[in-house]
């Protein structure tokens, strides 16, 4: 789920909060606070919207995915934004947004959901026990290897366990293409 508040919207739970995972959700995995992340404008939600990003669990994905598609896109839409909602103590309004998703007013925070949408992502989040200790692969002879969020377990997980492995293997590969021959 992407959801997006409105600029200027108090920004619920804390301009401080990154991402947290609500525990035992039978829906929601973790929730990334996508505009908080460093580097990014508009944390406190006062110049522009504020982004939220939401996994859910993979036996919620499982449930809904068909192929790769879901069963019923507006039906998980809605049911993970009120979780969303729900988990961040953002009371729901129900007025009709013209994107066909609802803007919503947190009575608590003030904080207007004004965008939602959902999609299929059905090979993200590799369980941990399959994932490799090693923080990327690396084939010195062909100067080629691989990394991503696959490795590194025990480390990091997600998308900071894809860019430590990306910078590993860039640590790795960068002698090898700038020595001279």
């Amino acid at each position: 789920l992407l959801a997006a508040f409105a600029p200027g919207s108090p920004v619920p739970g804390g301009k401080d909060v990154r991402r947290f995972s609500p525990g035992e959700h039978p829906i929601i995995e973790r929730i990334v606070h996508d505009t908080a992340k460093p580097g990014r404008s508009g944390g406190d939600g006062s110049t522009g919207h504020d982004l939220w990003v939401v996994h859910s669990t993979a036996e919620y994905a499982e449930r809904h995915l068909v192929g790769e598609q879901l069963d019923d896109a507006e039906a998980v839409r809605r049911e993970m934004t009120d979780a969303f909602l729900e988990n961040l103590e953002v009371e729901t309004g129900g007025e009709e947004e013209s994107d066909g998703g609802e803007a919503r007013t947190g009575a608590c925070t003030g904080a207007e959901l004004i965008h939602t949408s959902v999609m299929a992502w059905d090979h993200a989040q590799p369980e941990e026990d399959m994932r490799l200790e090693v923080s990327h692969l690396l084939d010195t002879g062909r100067k080629v290897g691989a990394c991503g969020d696959y490795f590194g377990r025990g480390i990091a997980e997600g998308v900071e366990a894809a860019a430590l492995s990306g910078l590993s293997l860039a640590e790795s590969l960068a002698p090898l293409l700038l020595t001279k021959k």
